[in-house]
């Protein structure tokens, strides 16, 4: 699909299922109900899961979800993530992409699955020829 600074973005596919939930932490404590959100984003949004490929190997991932209403087209000023606080790479990625921490929140994903949540905002600032609102 893409690829920048020798990473590759591609579509989900079922190969990566192992890869994503090792990713999200999923592990020797890891509820089931995780493993099925991935199993079921994977059938739901195939456009839309998208993955990160550093060498190889899945390194990242994201859930895309249409939005309700039938438009084609929105705006995206802010994005959020999560990532565990322990996922090392994951976060000096993140804070090489000028995401910053908003909080962390204790059992996001159940009891002993912490997620520290992150921000970026986007620069979507252009100019236009358009007169403002009278």
């Amino acid at each position: 699909m893409d690829e920048v600074a020798g990473i590759s973005i591609r579509r989900y596919t079922d190969d990566d299922f192992a890869a994503v939930c090792a990713l999200n932490g999923m592990g020797q404590n890891e509820p089931y109900a995780g493993a099925v959100f991935i199993r079921q984003a994977g059938a739901l949004y195939r456009s839309t899961f998208l993955c990160a490929v550093c060498d190889g190997v899945v390194c990242g991932y994201t859930i895309g979800a249409p939005v309700t209403g039938g438009s084609a087209a929105a705006w995206i000023p802010v994005i959020f993530l999560s990532v565990h606080p322990e996922n090392h790479p994951a976060r000096s990625l993140y804070d090489s992409l000028g995401y910053m921490v908003t909080e962390t929140i204790c059992g996001y994903f159940g009891e002993g699955e912490d997620r520290m949540i992150m921000k970026k905002v986007l620069n979507t600032a252009k100019s236009s020829s358009l007169s403002p609102c009278r």
